[in-house]
Formats: structure tokens, sequence, C-alpha cells
């Protein structure tokens, strides 16, 4: 579990590497997390810092929703996807889900690429810290990639 101490530095470099001109509630954060794979890629880093702020400060919250944590770490994985399981019943032609993965890995290695190495060090700290929250709602199959 992360300390007081280590959380405000963990909040004091996300903010340093991830200046938002926008000043957004929890609620609204809540809200954005679930949509960060529809954001335009030149948005997402003045919406991606407020995003990581507030879950290091609401993460145990009760209102906060464990289904977009999930989002926001499948979002930043997403460069680096984990394999497609199998489909139950060979009836399911899974080529074009294969073709989307493929897309969104290649759109979002390409995001992901214009993150200064302070930016991705901020993720790369938030990404253990999310871990070490040990909540279940995290999608396995994308924290196994860290």
């Amino acid at each position: 579990m992360r300390t007081d101490s280590s959380s405000s530095q963990l909040e004091s470099k996300i903010a340093k590497a991830f200046p938002s001109p926008f000043s957004f509630s929890h609620e609204d954060c809540v809200e954005i997390r679930g949509k960060l794979f529809s954001a335009e890629d030149k948005d997402v880093p003045d919406l991606l810092g407020p995003v990581l702020l507030d879950l290091v400060l609401h993460h145990s919250r009760l209102s906060c929703e464990p289904a977009t944590t999930g989002s926001v770490v499948s979002f930043l994985a997403s460069a680096n996807p984990p394999a497609l399981g199998t489909v139950p019943g060979k009836q399911f032609d899974t080529s074009e889900i294969e073709n989307f993965i493929t897309a969104q890995q290649r759109e979002s290695k390409v995001l992901f690429s214009k993150f200064s190495s302070e930016q991705a060090s901020a993720i790369t700290e938030w990404l253990l810290a999310a871990l070490s929250w040990n909540e279940a709602h995290l999608p396995q199959d994308e924290t196994k990639l860290l």
C-alpha cells in the first residue's frame, strides 16, 4: 500500500508531467475515464493527467466506479494488448476483432510515442501504484504486461 508521502510524490510527478489547462471535478474525471479511447490524440495529455490524479486521490472511494478504473489501465495497455483469448465455439470468426485490435495497437503506439520521457515515467509509476491497490476490477491480462 502506498503511503501518503508516496501518493503526494506521485501526484506531484503526474501534475508536472501532464500540466492541464482544465480543472475537472471528480465526477468529470469518472466520466472521462471511459472515454479516453475515443479522445482525439491531441487532447489525451490534457485529459490523462487529471484522470490519473483523480484516481490516485479517489481510487478506493465508493464513488469511484471500478469499471472505469479498469478502462484507464486498458487504455494505457492498448499499445501492447494481451493476446486475444480463444472464443468459445469455433463458429466465430475472430478476424474482425483481431484486425480492430491491430489497428488500435498501431494507433496507440503512435500516440504513446509522442509522450515525453517524463510523461512515460509518470504513467509507469501510476500503473505500479494501481497494481498496489489490489483492486479486483483491474483487467488482469493488461496488468500482467507491466
